[in-house]
């Protein structure tokens, strides 16, 4: 109750590897083949992760990268390490570069929002209010 939430976007994460890793392995063309391929996972323990994907499906992912920094995942994607399970937003920049491409295109989890928390003060927020409308007119491209 202290909090303002705004939200900013809303994003659907899904399946990308570099062209490098899909070169040098099978062809990915069932969720199921994800069970066998090197998962990059977002976390911090190392345990397999069990996901729920639209239309009712789970899968439950392991590799042998797991970081609570996305950036990290992102560079070890690019790096040809695996597969991420990422938001378009989060790598917009390598999609457009060609250093990612999807995998699996139409499995993908729910739409999630994802929102700015401020504190709730007796003045006018122009500040953080600005760099909300940045944020926004960033992601929406």
């Amino acid at each position: 109750s202290s909090f303002i939430a705004t939200k900013l976007f809303d994003f659907q994460p899904r399946f990308f590897a570099s062209p490098t890793y899909l070169a040098q392995h099978p062809p990915i063309i069932e969720p199921e083949q994800l069970l066998h391929h090197n998962c990059l996972l977002y976390g911090s323990t190392s345990h397999p992760q069990e996901h729920e994907f639209e239309h009712g499906r789970r899968l439950r992912l392991s590799g042998n990268f797991v970081s609570p920094n996305p950036e990290a995942l992102v560079n070890a994607a690019v790096a040809g390490l695996g597969i991420i399970l990422v938001g378009d937003v989060t790598i917009r920049k390598e999609l457009d570069q060609g250093l990612l491409v999807p995998v699996l295109s139409d499995v993908r989890q729910p739409k999630s929002p994802a929102y700015a928390y401020y504190p709730k003060l007796e003045y006018n927020h122009t500040k953080t209010r600005l760099f909300i409308d940045f944020l926004k007119q960033k992601v929406v491209r």
